[in-house]
């Protein structure tokens, strides 16, 4: 039985993004995704060293994406745990997340979850 509930969880998120490069629609595998930024009603994928459009807001990808791979860090950004190389500690509360790419990315620290997600520890003694 577990098994199965594990499959029916799999299923309910995207594997493959249609996505619009240079006129071409290409269907990027979810697990190649580094990161996503926000781009008004537009969202751009980066993966695999490529970036990609695509016509949708950050909080629908949100839930079409698994909670346990994706994260998101600021109002304008989704990463890809898989992708992180470090957190770190900025001042005032605030952390930073390098990407393996090198991509330096702000993480909002009204994103209490997301901090949690990446460091594996809870804030304010919960």
């Amino acid at each position: 039985m577990e098994g199965i509930r594990d499959q029916e969880a799999q299923s309910r998120y995207l594997e493959r993004i249609p996505a619009n490069r240079n006129g071409r629609i290409h269907l990027v595998s979810v697990r190649s995704i580094e990161r996503i930024e926000a781009m008004g009603n537009y969202a751009q994928i980066h993966a695999r060293k490529e970036s990609y459009e695509i016509r949708d807001t950050l909080q629908s990808l949100e839930k079409k994406l698994d909670p346990a791979q994706f994260v998101r860090i600021h109002r304008s950004m989704i990463i890809n745990l898989d992708f992180v190389s470090e957190v770190q500690t900025w001042f005032r509360g605030g952390h930073q997340v390098v990407m393996k790419d090198g991509t330096e990315v702000r993480l909002s620290r009204y994103q209490t979850g997301a901090i949690e997600k990446l460091t594996g520890k809870q804030r304010n003694g919960r």
